[in-house]
Formats: structure tokens, C-alpha cells, sequence
């Protein structure tokens, strides 16, 4: 997906992609019985990282919404994502701390 076609936004608990000029849903994630609070995507646009609740962070293809790695660190929940300039490096905040994530 383009970005700049669509809007990625969490919307019920869920995940979804957005066309902007019709504002149809046209991918929904929802990463077990969590709720989703961050979402990111990577520079690049082929990753969104998808934090919630509770347990890991997902990343997930932007183009297909398949699950590509999980990331297991914060048991309080994460609330804010963030990637660096380059992709190659995942910036996560939860309930107990930050954490940079590299290698992924």
C-alpha cells in the first residue's frame, strides 16, 4: 500500500488501513484478544509495527497484514512506536520503560 494513498488507524481495538479518498477499510489486523494502542509504519513502508495492551509488538506487512516477527518486552502494554530514519531500528514505549529494538 501507498502511503500516501492510505491512513493506517486503530479503530475499535483493531488495526486498520484506510483508503483516504473513500475512507474504505480495506485491511484489518487484529492481534489476538488485545486491543491496539501504537502504531507505526517503517520508512519504507512494507512494515507496520503494532503495539497494544498487553505482551509483544507485531510486525506486520503492510501490503498483506501477514504477521512477519513478533517482539516480546513490554508486559504492561506499549503506547508508542516509533522507527528511526533508516528502518532498521524500532522504538517502543511501554507501561515499565523504553526500548530500542535493533537486528529485527
Amino acid at each position: 500500500m501507498d502511503r500516501t494513498r492510505g491512513d493506517l488507524r486503530a479503530v475499535d481495538g483493531t488495526m486498520g488501513l484506510f483508503l483516504r479518498d473513500s475512507g474504505r477499510r480495506i485491511l484489518t489486523f487484529t492481534p489476538g484478544d488485545r486491543q491496539v494502542w501504537a502504531l507505526a509504519f517503517d520508512p519504507h513502508g512494507r512494515t507496520i509495527a503494532v503495539g497494544g495492551t498487553s505482551g509483544p509488538i507485531y510486525l506486520v506487512s503492510a501490503s498483506s497484514v501477514a504477521l512477519r516477527q513478533t517482539l516480546s518486552g513490554h508486559s504492561k502494554g506499549t503506547i508508542s512506536l516509533a522507527f528511526s530514519h533508516d528502518g532498521k531500528s524500532l522504538l517502543s514505549g511501554g507501561g515499565e520503560h523504553v526500548r530500542v529494538w535493533r537486528g529485527f
